[in-house]
């Protein structure tokens, strides 16, 4: 069985997870990455002799290690208009790759892509975890709904937390056989 797994270009939790998790996918399937360039270098660095493929995402708009909301809320909208295109393009590579099954961290380029093949998708991330508690305060549904369209179709949802998660962290063999 082939699958194709993607992940998040913002910050390394998403990347570090797939480089927890894809040794351990390899040892049963066979693995094809899709990666966002933004965290290409660390992936490969850490999973090296893999086959990799380009992945678009949706980055945030910074200013030092602060999220500019509205500026992001903008070059999402801009980047969103040649998003079916991405797909499309994405699905037709799924297709002559012969993939199976998808597996998403928080990318919803793949598992639209997935969707459009009719392949099954599990969903794998964090982020997802703020709709799990809603409040009366607007930005908790914010963030609730731009998790929810980050997440894309999915058939299995696994949200990784402490808090109300379906599984705990991730911890990397080499990390749990230090002292």
């Amino acid at each position: 069985m082939k699958i194709a797994y993607s992940c998040a270009g913002e910050g390394l939790g998403h990347a570090a997870r797939m480089v927890c998790l894809g040794p351990l996918l390899e040892q049963t399937f066979e693995v094809i990455y899709y990666v966002p360039s933004s965290v290409r270098a660390y992936v490969e660095g850490r999973l090296p002799g893999r086959v990799f493929r380009p992945l678009p995402w949706f980055d945030f708009e910074k200013k030092g290690d602060r999220v500019l909301y509205w500026a992001t809320f903008l070059r999402s909208l801009r980047r969103s208009a040649s998003m079916v295109a991405d797909v499309l393009a994405l699905a037709r590579d799924l297709a002559s790759e012969g993939i199976d099954a998808v597996v998403s961290d928080y990318d919803p380029y793949l598992a639209w892509a997935a969707r459009v093949n009719g392949l099954r998708t599990v969903q794998f991330n964090h982020p997802g975890i703020v709709g799990r508690r809603l409040t009366f305060d607007p930005r908790c549904w914010a963030a609730a709904l731009v998790g929810f369209l980050m997440e894309g179709p999915w058939h299995k949802r696994l949200h990784v937390s402490f808090y109300l998660g379906d599984i705990g962290p991730l911890i990397r063999p080499e990390l749990l056989a230090r002292p």
